[in-house]
C-alpha cells in the first residue's frame, strides 16, 4: 500500500469489529430462527404456501447480490468516481452468490410440481404450454438420430447450474484482481477489472433473461413478455442501490468510514435510487399498455388476475409503495442529502420488493381470489439472515474501500 494513500485514508482496512460482529450475530439469529418457521410453514401451510415464499425469498435476496455485483462492473466500466467507495462491498455480495445455488436446490428437488404448471402431466394435454416444453424440460435432451453435441438442448436444471457457474466465476475473478491490486497497487489490474466488466454486464444481460424466464416468467407458462428480463435487470438494481443506502450508514457510523462519507455520496445514492424507480415505473406501465392494447387471450389474462378481487387492491398497493411513494420523496433535494430521511425511503423501496415478486408469483397460483400467508414472509427471512451473516463475514477479510484505486482519493472528496 503506497504510503500517500494509507496518509489519505488513514486505517482504511476494517477491523473484524464487534460492531460488525454483533450484527453478523444477529443476522445469523433471525437466519435460523426464520429457517425454522420457514420448515414450520411446510407442515403447517402446507406445500404451495411454502414453496411461493421459498421461491419470492430467494429470488429477493440473491437479487439484491447480483444487483450489488452488477453495479460494481457498471461503477468500474464507467471509471468514474461514483461508486468506488462501495466496491469491496459490491465484491463481496458477489462472492455469496454460490450460497443461493445451495438455497435453491430445495425448490429444484421438491417444489417444481408445485411452481410450475409445465413441470405437471396435465401439461401433456396443453397445446400452447407443448410448444414452449422443448425448452421448459427439466433434464436436456437430443433431437435427431445421434446424440452430436450440435443437438444438445440445455433444460430448466442444466441451465441453473450454468447462470451459478458464470456468476460465480465472474464475480471470483472480479475478486482476485481487486485483491491483488490492494497488495501491489498495480494499476494495469484496474484496466483488466475494467475489460472483465465490459464482457461480464453482456454476459450478466444474457443470463439474467435466461433466469427471469425459467424462475419467474414460467410460473405462467402461457404468458409473455419481451420486457421481462431487462426488467428483472431493473429490479435487482433497485434493490441493490436501497440495500446500499441503510447499510453504507452503519458503516458510515464506525471507523474507518466515519470521517469519509459526505452528503454527496448520499445524494448520488438518492439519485441513483430515484432513476431506478423512474425507470421500474416505465417498464411497468410500458408493458401494461402494449400488452392490454396486444388483447392477445394468451396474455391479457395475466393481468385480469391481477386486477379483479382482492389482487386489485394488492395491485395499487404495490404501485404506490414501488414507484409513487419513493418518486415522490425522492423529488426533494433536501431527503437525497440527508441519511435520516433517505434511510426510510430506501426502507420502504426494499419491503415493496418482496411485494412485488409476491404479485409477479403468488397470482399465477391463485387466478381467482387474493391470498396470503404469515409464513409467506418465513422464508425471506431466514434466507435473508443467513445471507446477511454470510455477506457481513466477507466485509471483515478485506480493506473495505479500494484503497489503492487511482481515484480513490476523488472519490471520497465532498464535490
Amino acid at each position: 500500500m503506497s504510503e500517500q494513500t494509507t496518509l489519505t485514508i488513514d486505517g482504511a482496512k476494517l477491523d473484524p469489529s464487534a460492531d460488525l460482529d454483533g450484527l453478523r450475530g444477529k443476522a445469523l439469529v433471525i437466519g435460523i430462527a426464520g429457517a425454522l418457521a420457514t420448515v414450520g410453514g411446510y407442515f403447517v401451510a402446507g406445500e404451495k404456501v411454502f414453496y411461493r415464499g421459498y421461491l419470492i425469498g430467494w429470488v429477493y435476496w440473491l437479487g439484491i447480490a447480483l444487483g450489488l455485483f452488477m453495479l460494481c462492473m457498471v461503477t468500474h466500466l464507467a471509471n468514474g468516481r461514483f461508486g468506488i467507495q462501495m466496491h469491496r462491498v459490491q465484491e463481496g455480495a458477489g462472492r455469496t452468490v454460490p450460497f443461493f445455488f445451495l438455497a435453491g436446490l430445495p425448490i429444484l428437488f421438491g417444489g417444481m410440481h408445485t411452481l410450475f404448471p409445465w413441470d405437471r402431466p396435465e401439461a401433456l394435454h396443453d397445446a400452447l404450454v407443448l410448444e414452449k416444453m422443448g425448452y421448459l424440460k427439466r433434464w436436456m435432451e437430443f433431437e435427431g438420430p445421434n446424440p452430436e453435441w450440435m443437438y444438445w438442448v440445455p433444460g430448466f436444471m442444466p441451465r441453473y447450474a450454468i447462470y451459478f457457474l458464470v456468476w460465480t466465476i465472474w464475480a471470483f475473478v472480479m475478486s482476485s484482481l481487486s485483491k491483488r491490486h490492494d497488495e501491489t497497487g498495480d494499476h494495469s489490474l484496474v484496466e483488466r477489472q475494467q475489460k472483465w466488466s465490459a464482457g461480464g454486464l453482456v454476459v450478466f444481460v444474457m443470463v439474467a433473461t435466461f433466469a427471469s424466464v425459467d424462475w419467474l416468467m414460467s410460473t405462467e407458462p402461457h404468458w409473455f413478455s419481451s420486457l421481462y428480463g431487462p426488467q428483472m435487470l431493473i429490479w435487482q438494481a433497485l434493490s441493490a442501490v436501497a440495500f446500499t443506502i441503510p447499510l453504507m450508514a452503519f458503516l458510515a457510523a464506525r471507523k474507518p468510514l466515519d470521517h469519509l462519507v459526505k452528503k454527496s455520496h448520499w445524494h448520488d445514492h438518492g439519485k441513483l435510487l430515484l432513476a431506478f424507480t423512474m425507470v421500474w415505473g416505465y417498464f411497468t406501465v410500458s408493458q401494461y399498455l402494449i400488452i392490454w392494447s396486444g388483447n392477445l387471450p394468451e396474455e391479457v389474462p395475466w393481468y385480469l388476475y391481477r386486477n379483479t378481487e382482492g389482487w386489485k387492491y394488492f395491485t395499487i398497493a404495490v404501485v404506490l409503495g414501488s414507484f409513487l411513494v419513493p418518486f415522490v420523496a425522492l423529488l426533494s433535494q433536501d431527503i437525497k442529502f440527508k441519511p435520516k430521511t433517505l434511510i426510510p425511503v430506501a426502507l420502504v423501496v426494499l419491503v415493496f420488493r418482496w411485494f412485488d415478486y409476491y404479485w409477479q408469483v403468488a397470482p399465477n397460483l391463485h387466478k381467482y381470489g387474493f391470498t396470503i400467508n404469515p409464513f409467506d414472509f418465513a422464508p425471506w427471512v431466514g434466507i435473508g439472515g443467513l445471507w446477511v451473516w454470510l455477506f457481513l463475514g466477507q466485509l471483515k477479510d478485506r480493506p473495505i474501500v479500494p484503497v489503492e484505486h487511482p481515484v480513490i482519493k476523488e472519490a471520497w472528496s465532498d464535490g
